[in-house]
Parts: C-alpha cells; structure tokens; sequence
C-alpha cells in the first residue's frame, strides 16, 4: 500500500520499511473485521497500513443507513502514538525483535 501524506510518501512495500509488527481483529467477513500493521521508515516515520470490513476503522462508508464495503487506508503515527498502539495491539517478541532485531 501506499500513500502520500503531507508530501511524505510512505509505502508498505519499500525495501527500507520495516514492519515491526501485524494484528487482526474479528473474522474475515465480519463487518467489524481488520488487520493492520505498525510500521517504520528508515527515517523514522511511523504508521499503521490496514483494512477492514464496512464497520471496521479501515472501512468504507456508502451513504445514510447504509454500509459501505471493505476499505484499507494508511495513518501515520507520531512516535508516541507508535508506541501506545504497539504495547496494546503487539506482542512482546513483536517488540523485542524491533527493538532487538531478533526473536527470543
């Protein structure tokens, strides 16, 4: 995925972009399912790519009284946002190979 925000361009796929972990919620299906993960560039920037179903926070809505359907989007974070999303949505080997570059 990517994204131009505030002419900073941030690109899931890049070689120097890191994913430092990935989370889902729901069922696939399910109106409120979602998957997304934290990332960062070797510049320093953070931010989340994900997607979800119509209910979900990457979700598409369609109009009054009706449900769009899935959707994907890209948000970057400050680095305290980085950090609060990742200690509630992240595991600890997740954050420790990041921090570490390597597993326990």
């Amino acid at each position: 995925m990517k994204k131009i925000i505030h002419s900073q361009r941030y690109d899931t796929e890049a070689p120097q972009t890191k994913l430092i972990g990935k989370t889902a919620h729901g069922r696939p299906g399910e109106a409120s399912h979602w998957e997304a993960g934290l990332y960062r560039t070797n510049h320093g920037n953070y931010f989340i790519a994900g997607r979800g179903g119509p209910m979900a926070r990457f979700g598409q809505a369609a109009g009054r009284r009706q449900l769009g359907g899935g959707g994907e989007d890209l948000l970057p974070l400050t680095p305290d946002e980085a950090r609060a999303w990742a200690r509630e949505h992240l595991s600890i080997d997740d954050l420790w190979e990041h921090v570490e570059g390597r597993r326990t």
